[in-house]
């Protein structure tokens, strides 16, 4: 029970390092569910499995939160075997760009008719600015690239760890 908590624990703050790597914040995971928690349902109804992977990513969030500030919590039983994997399996969708805001950027790439990306959006929105954007333009082709070169980066720091 213990080696499945501290292996849950590893495996959580491996996507939360992404996440914090990904939204440039100290708040990981937490900045991936506020992106998720502001976009609106007229778009997040589109990307399959939307509300399954946020309702999982906050339970994974609180487990975590239990192992980190509960006295003798790596000592109960309270993660297992399949809550490991789906951690895994969420950090490999967003190396692979499968992941909900992922495939959020690439239906919103493919829309063409949208006046501002949606990802880019969702990260203003999780650093408080205003929701509206007076008169500034995104540039898709260089939020695009950005992200392209993030993911590099986190690819060579696997590779090279």
């Amino acid at each position: 029970m213990e080696n499945l908590n501290r292996e849950f624990f590893d495996e959580y703050t491996k996507l939360d390092n992404l996440c914090r790597q990904m939204f440039n914040s100290e708040r990981g995971v937490s900045s991936y569910i506020e992106a998720m928690e502001s976009t609106p349902s007229s778009k997040s109804r589109n990307v399959p499995e939307w509300g399954s992977d946020l309702k999982m990513l906050k339970q994974y969030r609180h487990i975590r939160n239990e192992l980190a500030h509960s006295t003798g919590a790596f000592h109960r039983d309270i993660c297992f075997s399949y809550d490991i994997t789906w951690i895994k399996m969420f950090y490999n969708r967003i190396i692979k760009r499968k992941d909900p805001l992922g495939v959020l950027f690439s239906i919103s790439k493919k829309g063409g008719s949208q006046k501002k990306n949606t990802i880019a959006k969702n990260r203003v929105n999780v650093k408080g600015k205003s929701k509206k954007k007076t008169g500034r333009k995104i540039d898709k082709k260089a939020v695009a690239l950005g992200f392209i070169m993030i993911m590099i980066a986190i690819i060579l720091i696997n590779y090279f760890t």
